[in-house]
């Protein structure tokens, strides 16, 4: 139960980092143009 729960929040982590890393390339590629 516990190592599933750590997982599910490893994924939502990792899902929201990629989230801020694509905005981040976005708002970069945005201001360069």
């Amino acid at each position: 139960m516990g190592e599933r729960l750590v997982g599910m929040n490893s994924l939502l982590i990792l899902m929201t980092f990629a989230e801020l890393l694509i905005m981040a390339t976005y708002a970069i590629t945005e201001t360069s143009q």
